[in-house]
Protein backbone atom coordinates (compact mmCIF):
# COMPACT_ATOMS: atom_id res chain seq x y z
CA UNK A 1 0.00 0.00 0.00
CA UNK A 2 0.87 3.76 -0.23
CA UNK A 3 1.62 6.09 1.74
CA UNK A 4 0.18 9.76 2.78
CA UNK A 5 -1.80 11.50 5.33
CA UNK A 6 -4.36 9.44 7.47
CA UNK A 7 -7.59 9.55 6.00
CA UNK A 8 -11.19 7.96 6.28
CA UNK A 9 -11.72 4.68 4.86
CA UNK A 10 -15.82 4.18 4.05
CA UNK A 11 -17.32 0.27 3.47
CA UNK A 12 -19.78 0.07 0.81
CA UNK A 13 -22.52 -0.01 3.14
CA UNK A 14 -21.82 3.55 4.45
CA UNK A 15 -19.32 2.14 7.36
CA UNK A 16 -16.95 4.53 8.21
CA UNK A 17 -13.39 5.07 10.58
CA UNK A 18 -9.63 5.99 11.11
CA UNK A 19 -6.46 4.06 9.45
CA UNK A 20 -3.25 5.71 8.44
CA UNK A 21 -2.86 5.48 4.88
CA UNK A 22 -0.34 2.16 4.60
CA UNK A 23 -0.69 1.32 8.32
CA UNK A 24 -1.38 -2.34 9.07
CA UNK A 25 -3.63 -4.16 9.11
CA UNK A 26 -4.04 -2.00 5.70
CA UNK A 27 -7.45 -0.34 4.87
CA UNK A 28 -8.32 -3.91 3.30
CA UNK A 29 -8.20 -5.49 6.52
CA UNK A 30 -9.31 -8.80 7.70
CA UNK A 31 -10.91 -9.39 4.05
CA UNK A 32 -7.46 -9.21 2.92
CA UNK A 33 -6.46 -11.77 5.46
CA UNK A 34 -9.06 -14.27 5.10
CA UNK A 35 -9.18 -14.19 1.05
CA UNK A 36 -8.29 -17.14 -0.92
CA UNK A 37 -7.39 -15.06 -4.14
CA UNK A 38 -6.00 -11.74 -4.41
CA UNK A 39 -5.83 -9.90 -7.31
CA UNK A 40 -4.09 -6.38 -7.73
CA UNK A 41 -3.87 -3.62 -10.12
CA UNK A 42 -0.94 -1.64 -8.70
CA UNK A 43 -0.36 1.43 -10.77
CA UNK A 44 2.55 3.31 -8.65
CA UNK A 45 3.80 0.89 -6.07
CA UNK A 46 4.57 -2.36 -5.91
CA UNK A 47 1.70 -4.12 -3.50
CA UNK A 48 2.63 -4.29 0.31
CA UNK A 49 2.18 -7.97 0.63
CA UNK A 50 5.48 -8.13 -1.47
CA UNK A 51 7.66 -5.24 -0.62
CA UNK A 52 11.19 -5.59 1.59
CA UNK A 53 11.40 -3.94 4.38
CA UNK A 54 13.27 -1.14 2.63
CA UNK A 55 11.07 -0.80 0.08
CA UNK A 56 8.45 -0.40 2.61
CA UNK A 57 10.55 2.08 4.42
CA UNK A 58 10.95 4.16 1.64
CA UNK A 59 7.71 4.35 0.54
CA UNK A 60 5.52 4.58 4.54
CA UNK A 61 8.86 7.73 4.79
CA UNK A 62 7.40 9.86 2.13
CA UNK A 63 4.54 10.50 4.84
CA UNK A 64 5.94 13.75 6.50
CA UNK A 65 3.19 13.85 9.16
CA UNK A 66 4.72 10.38 10.60
CA UNK A 67 6.81 10.52 13.36
CA UNK A 68 10.64 8.01 12.72
CA UNK A 69 8.50 5.86 15.39
CA UNK A 70 5.54 5.94 13.49
CA UNK A 71 7.44 4.84 10.37
CA UNK A 72 8.94 2.08 11.81
CA UNK A 73 6.18 0.79 13.16
CA UNK A 74 4.45 0.44 9.73
CA UNK A 75 7.24 -0.85 8.84
CA UNK A 76 7.17 -3.90 11.07
CA UNK A 77 3.40 -4.31 10.90
CA UNK A 78 3.72 -4.46 7.27
CA UNK A 79 6.31 -7.25 7.23
CA UNK A 80 3.98 -9.09 9.66
CA UNK A 81 1.49 -8.98 7.31
CA UNK A 82 3.40 -11.05 4.92
CA UNK A 83 3.83 -14.01 7.24
CA UNK A 84 0.43 -15.11 5.53
CA UNK A 85 2.39 -15.60 2.10
CA UNK A 86 4.08 -18.34 4.11
CA UNK A 87 2.13 -19.45 6.50
CA UNK A 88 -0.81 -22.45 6.02
CA UNK A 89 -3.16 -21.94 3.13
CA UNK A 90 -1.80 -18.84 1.77
CA UNK A 91 -3.54 -17.30 -0.54
CA UNK A 92 -3.20 -17.39 -4.24
CA UNK A 93 -1.53 -13.54 -5.39
CA UNK A 94 -1.81 -12.10 -8.54
CA UNK A 95 0.31 -8.85 -9.21
CA UNK A 96 -0.78 -6.67 -12.69
CA UNK A 97 1.61 -3.91 -12.58
CA UNK A 98 3.07 -1.25 -14.73
CA UNK A 99 6.59 -1.68 -15.82
CA UNK A 100 7.47 1.98 -14.86
CA UNK A 101 7.24 0.60 -11.07
CA UNK A 102 9.89 -1.91 -11.82
CA UNK A 103 12.23 0.58 -13.20
CA UNK A 104 10.87 3.75 -10.63
CA UNK A 105 14.23 3.28 -8.02
CA UNK A 106 12.18 3.75 -5.14
CA UNK A 107 14.70 4.25 -1.82
CA UNK A 108 17.71 4.12 -4.43
CA UNK A 109 19.18 1.87 -6.36
CA UNK A 110 20.42 -0.66 -4.05
CA UNK A 111 17.02 -0.65 -2.36
CA UNK A 112 15.40 -1.29 -5.38
CA UNK A 113 17.43 -4.17 -6.43
CA UNK A 114 16.98 -6.04 -3.29
CA UNK A 115 12.99 -5.03 -4.04
CA UNK A 116 12.95 -6.91 -7.23
CA UNK A 117 15.14 -9.64 -6.31
CA UNK A 118 13.18 -10.53 -3.59
CA UNK A 119 9.85 -10.09 -5.80
CA UNK A 120 11.54 -12.65 -8.48
CA UNK A 121 12.10 -15.02 -5.50
CA UNK A 122 8.62 -15.19 -4.54
CA UNK A 123 7.56 -15.54 -8.13
CA UNK A 124 10.00 -18.38 -8.39
CA UNK A 125 8.58 -19.79 -5.27
CA UNK A 126 5.43 -19.78 -6.41
CA UNK A 127 4.05 -17.18 -3.80
CA UNK A 128 2.93 -14.83 -5.93
CA UNK A 129 2.30 -14.49 -10.31
CA UNK A 130 3.96 -11.17 -11.79
CA UNK A 131 2.01 -9.63 -15.06
CA UNK A 132 3.54 -6.41 -16.27
CA UNK A 133 1.63 -4.32 -18.53
CA UNK A 134 4.74 -2.63 -21.20
CA UNK A 135 5.40 0.66 -21.00
CA UNK A 136 4.77 0.57 -25.07
CA UNK A 137 1.03 -0.15 -24.80
CA UNK A 138 0.18 3.43 -24.47
CA UNK A 139 -3.56 3.38 -23.89
CA UNK A 140 -4.94 0.19 -21.94
CA UNK A 141 -8.25 0.00 -19.54
CA UNK A 142 -6.36 1.06 -16.55
CA UNK A 143 -5.34 4.00 -17.41
CA UNK A 144 -6.74 6.62 -14.46
CA UNK A 145 -7.75 3.93 -12.29
CA UNK A 146 -6.67 3.61 -8.68
CA UNK A 147 -4.60 0.75 -6.58
CA UNK A 148 -7.50 -1.79 -6.32
CA UNK A 149 -7.57 -5.36 -5.04
CA UNK A 150 -10.02 -7.92 -5.79
CA UNK A 151 -10.85 -10.23 -2.76
CA UNK A 152 -11.99 -13.38 -3.86
CA UNK A 153 -13.12 -15.87 -0.57
CA UNK A 154 -12.76 -19.44 0.04
CA UNK A 155 -14.96 -21.45 -2.34
CA UNK A 156 -15.76 -18.62 -4.42
CA UNK A 157 -15.38 -18.72 -8.10
CA UNK A 158 -15.62 -15.06 -8.41
CA UNK A 159 -14.28 -11.83 -6.26
CA UNK A 160 -16.75 -10.56 -3.92
CA UNK A 161 -15.51 -7.40 -3.01
CA UNK A 162 -13.25 -5.16 -4.10
CA UNK A 163 -10.98 -2.40 -2.36
CA UNK A 164 -9.97 0.70 -3.94
CA UNK A 165 -7.57 2.89 -2.64
CA UNK A 166 -7.61 7.15 -3.58
CA UNK A 167 -5.50 9.50 -1.65
CA UNK A 168 -7.84 10.09 0.65
CA UNK A 169 -10.30 7.59 1.19
CA UNK A 170 -10.12 3.44 1.05
CA UNK A 171 -13.22 2.26 -0.40
CA UNK A 172 -14.89 -1.15 -0.38
CA UNK A 173 -17.47 -2.34 -3.05
CA UNK A 174 -19.51 -5.20 -3.00
CA UNK A 175 -22.67 -4.30 -5.31
CA UNK A 176 -22.66 -7.32 -8.01
CA UNK A 177 -22.62 -4.86 -11.22
CA UNK A 178 -19.78 -2.48 -9.28
CA UNK A 179 -17.80 -5.60 -9.07
CA UNK A 180 -18.15 -7.57 -12.32
CA UNK A 181 -16.99 -4.18 -13.86
CA UNK A 182 -13.80 -4.12 -12.13
CA UNK A 183 -13.61 -7.82 -12.81
CA UNK A 184 -14.02 -6.71 -16.84
CA UNK A 185 -11.02 -4.07 -16.14
CA UNK A 186 -8.61 -6.42 -14.69
CA UNK A 187 -9.32 -9.32 -17.11
CA UNK A 188 -8.86 -6.64 -19.86
CA UNK A 189 -5.66 -6.09 -18.44
CA UNK A 190 -4.07 -9.71 -17.93
CA UNK A 191 -5.16 -9.58 -21.88
CA UNK A 192 -3.32 -7.08 -22.61
CA UNK A 193 -0.15 -7.49 -20.06
CA UNK A 194 3.36 -9.74 -20.64
CA UNK A 195 2.74 -13.26 -20.04
CA UNK A 196 4.03 -14.91 -16.30
CA UNK A 197 7.15 -16.23 -17.99
CA UNK A 198 7.91 -13.09 -20.08
CA UNK A 199 6.93 -10.83 -17.35
CA UNK A 200 9.75 -12.57 -15.26
CA UNK A 201 11.95 -12.05 -18.13
CA UNK A 202 11.26 -8.43 -18.16
CA UNK A 203 12.22 -8.11 -14.45
CA UNK A 204 15.32 -10.21 -14.73
CA UNK A 205 16.40 -7.58 -17.69
CA UNK A 206 14.77 -4.70 -15.70
CA UNK A 207 17.61 -5.88 -12.35
CA UNK A 208 20.62 -6.23 -14.83
CA UNK A 209 20.11 -2.63 -16.16
CA UNK A 210 20.64 -1.44 -12.16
Amino acid sequence: MSAATSSTWRGSRGSAGRAPRGAAPCRSGSREETAAVIRVYQPMLLHGLVQTERYARAVIATNSSLSPADVERLVQARMARQERLTGEDPPTVHLVVEEHVLRARVGGTEVMREQLEHLADLVDQGVAELRVLPTSLGAHPGLGAPLFLMLTPEGGRRPDMIYVETLTDGVFVDEPDRVARYDTTMSELLALALSPSESLSLLGTVVAEL
